[in-house]
């Protein structure tokens, strides 16, 4: 059995060879699973979980220690900041400027499109760079054109006779794909089609993921007449209590009239034909999604012909219908509203959240928006801050009120870091009459780095308190706090907390929480100081400095909505303080 195995991209293409490795005992990696026609994606995966789960193959993790974190959580690619190096390169490998002239009416969504199709690119692209650089004697196999071309730009030089690029003849594939789905989206909208439609007016028509936040949000909206649940498909199902208090249609449920059929089919035929003549060439996988727009287009169009909200409330901004949505929706008077899932503090730009497109959209706060997002998102949009989502309008008092001086330190993407461990240590030294409370998110506290630093944290420290406390509830027990990158940085600022970034990870590339004075602490010593000062008020915590980024105006995000959305506030406005003490 060899020690240099060779390191798989996992397509319809290298499934043979990966199967022979699997099967004289090589144990293959699994670098990456790309199938090359999307619907075998999912058959490709049970592949390979079959031969890791069996230790027939290896993660890259198992080669280089280094990725184990990777291998565990594929978000933390995110930290390298590949997308905001390679954005340059990007745009012109996908043609973004030729697409502004070529398909005007579709460069949005193309871009949009293009931006989900590379994001999963990017954690190959990082650990097939460590392989490259660190197992000399390990071949990766299977790398499609754009994976390849991504590698060469990221590593600084050109693969080497160790990178066997998967070819594939695109073009007719593409073709194939373009057929079917047109014959496919012609079929539907045949069958979604009706002698006459009669319109159902609500006053919000919503996404429904079954988010608790959502839900709070229907509830404060409902005086402005129906609501509307949208199921997006099988597998997001409605909770009996959702479907029990409101009525529930899926997202392919609407019906075209034949007049607006006779319209949109010549118009989708010709969406087809242009975007097969721009981007026909593209790997499939890329242009499966590109070909699937007019579909997407139908499916919007037939839902607001049968559907007239006033307003639509999106939880998808990663996904392309947010964008055709608001086109749809503005046809028959209505607006597309929709909330970022979160702060992007990993780095400053996520190629999933590059393109977005609402009418309005809240934000946590506008800093990330001016300095590094709003050259791309939709300049007709309007960005508002509102603060944290998911605080229930009962929890806003709390901000202002009084809390004891314990410390609370949250660990997520830092969990498995020597440095963690050695920062809390030193903190609950520092403060032996002071509770440190220790919150651990589940995902990453129920893993073998997350059992050791509760085991480690707190090893002869009695202050050292585990919790699995919400973070607001964990808000009221404690002044200070102290989390790794994660939104709950400035959710901790904006209700009431003197609060901290742990800046401690070396493969972070860059971070906007970096760019606020004092927000950031990379030792225990420091953020000893830092509580030390704001005590004897010669360095007070200077909540005004953080204004940008997180919303401090004391609105509730409830009363935000409502107004926006033509009803009253429910309460008046109660900001903190500019600083503390």
């Amino acid at each position: 059995m060899t020690d240099a195995p060779r390191a798989f991209v996992l397509s319809e293409v290298t499934l043979p060879r990966f199967l022979v490795d699997v099967w004289s005992g090589h144990r293959p990696v699994v670098l990456a699973v790309e199938a090359i026609l999307p619907p075998a994606q999912g058959l490709l995966g049970l592949v390979a979980a079959w031969a890791l789960n069996g230790k027939r193959a290896r993660r890259p993790g198992d080669l280089l220690p280094q990725l184990k974190f990777l291998d565990h959580y594929p978000t933390r690619v995110m930290l390298h900041n590949v997308f905001g190096e390679l954005e340059p390169f990007h745009d012109s490998h996908f043609r973004y400027a030729e697409a502004d002239h070529a398909i005007p009416a579709d460069a949005f969504a193309y871009k949009q499109v293009t931006c989900n199709h590379v994001r999963w690119k990017h954690h190959t692209v990082v650990e097939a760079k460590a392989i490259l650089a660190e197992c000399p004697n390990v071949r990766l196999v299977g790398l499609s054109p754009d994976t390849a071309a991504l590698l060469e730009a990221y590593a600084g030089r050109s693969p080497d006779d160790r990178v066997d690029v998967a070819w594939v003849p695109r073009r007719l594939i593409n073709l194939l794909l373009g057929l079917g789905l047109g014959l496919y989206t012609v079929l539907w909208t045949l069958t979604r089609t009706r002698a006459a439609v009669k319109a159902t007016k609500v006053f919000l028509a919503a996404d429904c993921i079954a988010d608790r936040r959502d839900v709070a949000l229907y509830q404060e909206l409902e005086e402005g007449g129906p609501i509307l649940l949208v199921r997006r498909g099988p597998t997001h199902p409605i909770p009996t209590e959702l479907a029990a208090r409101y009525p529930v249609v899926g997202s392919r449920d609407g019906l075209l009239p034949w007049p607006e059929t006779l319209a949109l089919l010549p118009l989708l035929l010709r969406q087809a034909i242009r975007l097969f003549r721009f981007a026909g060439g593209v790997e499939p996988a890329h242009f499966y999604a590109i070909a699937a727009l007019p579909f997407r287009r139908a499916i919007l169009r037939a839902f607001f012909c049968r559907y007239h909200p006033r307003y639509f409330w999106g939880r998808d901004d990663y996904n392309i219908e947010h964008v055709i949505r608001r086109e749809e929706i503005a046809r028959v008077g209505g607006k597309s509203f929709g909330i970022i899932h979160g702060y992007p503090v990993y780095s400053n730009r996520f190629p999933m959240w590059r393109y977005i497109s609402f009418d309005r959209y809240y934000v946590t706060g506008r800093a990330i928006y001016e300095r590094y997002l709003k050259d791309r998102w939709a300049a007709d949009m309007e960005v508002k801050a509102v603060g944290t989502f998911g605080a229930a309008r009962a929890q806003y008092p709390l901000r202002l009120a009084e809390r004891p001086n314990n410390i609370a330190v949250c660990a997520a993407v830092c969990i498995g870091e020597p440095g963690l461990i050695a920062f809390i240590r030193g903190l609950a030294e520092a403060f032996p009459d002071r509770t440190i409370w220790l919150q651990t998110k589940p995902y990453f506290a129920d893993t073998d780095a997350g059992r050791l630093l509760l085991a480690e944290a707190g090893r002869g420290l009695a202050n050292v308190v585990p919790t699995r406390d919400a973070l607001l509830t964990l808000c009221g027990k404690a002044r200070y706090f102290f989390s790794d990158p994660s939104t709950a940085v400035l959710e901790a600022i904006q209700f009431g907390c003197c609060a901290f970034n742990i800046d401690i990870l070396a493969e972070q590339r860059v971070s906007i929480l970096r760019e606020f004075d004092g927000l950031c602490v990379h030792s225990a010593a420091e953020a000893t100081c830092r509580i030390r000062g704001i005590e004897s008020g010669e360095a007070p915590y200077r909540r005004d400095l953080y204004a940008d980024l997180v919303d401090l105006s004391g609105r509730t995000f409830f009363d935000i909505v409502r107004e926006d959305m033509g009803l009253a506030a429910r309460e008046p406005a109660h900001p903190l303080p500019a600083s503390y003490p």
